[in-house]
């Protein structure tokens, strides 16, 4: 119910800056609408330019604005987020990821 609610917005605008791995944001992710704000490792990873790291209130305020009134301003900011989660949350970015470890205790331990 929670997604199926999230996921009829147009996007999220978060003001949690609990510093937690981003569930909020990644929800919203899995939801194909933009995260406005937070500033967990989801949201700094897959929406840069959305955080509230890198931006302060009244700017994340026009960003919501924007978001509102262009259509086209959302679905970019979620095909960005999408490719940018692609390369670092996807099962094939992990299994890379895991390899390159493995391949690296391999040469240590050898």
């Amino acid at each position: 119910l929670y997604m199926k609610e999230m996921a009829s917005h147009k996007f999220v605008f978060q003001l949690d800056n609990s510093m937690v791995p981003g569930q909020v944001a990644g929800d919203a992710l899995l939801c194909r609408i933009p995260c406005v704000g937070g500033n967990g490792t989801i949201e700094s990873l897959v929406f840069p330019e959305l955080v509230s790291k890198t931006a302060n209130y009244e700017s994340l305020i026009r960003m919501a604005v924007n978001l509102c009134n262009r259509i086209d301003l959302q679905m970019d900011y979620v095909r960005d987020a999408l490719e940018r989660a692609s390369a670092f949350f996807s099962f094939k970015a992990g299994s890379q990821k895991i390899g390159h470890f493995l391949k690296t205790l391999r040469e240590k331990h050898a």
